[in-house]
């Protein structure tokens, strides 16, 4: 799952909000200095990135992914998903998505002075681009697929994969719609 199922799945603590996005962000060194505050967070980070990367729902999302991106299926796998997440906010919260995006953004100002400086530049760049509020449609996907092709140490062009993601558009959202309750009744969201 990426950034916004993260932040989705937090509950209400905006510190558990900020920890969920960060492992994202930064080296384990660096989130080993962290406020308690944001443990929590980083915690359920990783539990949610354990319990979707090993559930057969998830895989089966994975294996349609063909040819060469195949290797990054994980990656477009979970974004795609936080599309899915976008597209149907409402049937999953009660709180409308601009509302849980502003207050995820209003708090990364709150705790700037808790935040390492590489940790708010990338926070701040998430919301002064509103990367968040653009993955409910299959554009804002594209785009960040690039972003994240720009991180990786080898150059690859995961905005490729969305041929494959489109292509099977509605085997995603169906794999989606059965596999995120379970990762939030896992979770406890």
């Amino acid at each position: 799952m990426n950034w916004l199922a993260h932040i989705h799945l937090s509950g209400d603590s905006p510190e558990a909000r900020i920890g969920n996005v960060l492992p994202d962000l930064l080296r384990f060194s660096a989130l080993q200095e962290l406020p308690a505050d944001f443990v929590v967070g980083i915690d359920l980070h990783r539990k949610i990135d354990a319990y979707t990367d090993g559930h057969p729902v998830f895989r089966r999302s994975v294996s349609r992914i063909i040819g060469p991106l195949r290797r990054y299926g994980g990656i477009l796998v979970d974004l795609f998903y936080d599309h899915f997440l976008a597209r149907d906010w409402a049937s999953h919260s009660s709180l409308p998505l601009a509302g849980l995006v502003e207050d995820f953004h209003t708090s990364i100002d709150t705790f700037r002075s808790h935040l390492p400086e590489l940790a708010y530049v990338r926070l701040t760049e998430i919301r002064d681009r509103g990367y968040l509020l653009s993955y409910g449609n299959t554009e804002g996907v594209a785009e960040e697929l690039q972003r994240i092709s720009a991180r990786l140490r080898r150059p690859v062009n995961l905005a490729a994969g969305m041929d494959d993601l489109l292509a099977d558009y509605d085997s995603f959202a169906s794999d989606f719609n059965e596999f995120y309750p379970q990762l939030r009744k896992h979770v406890g969201g």
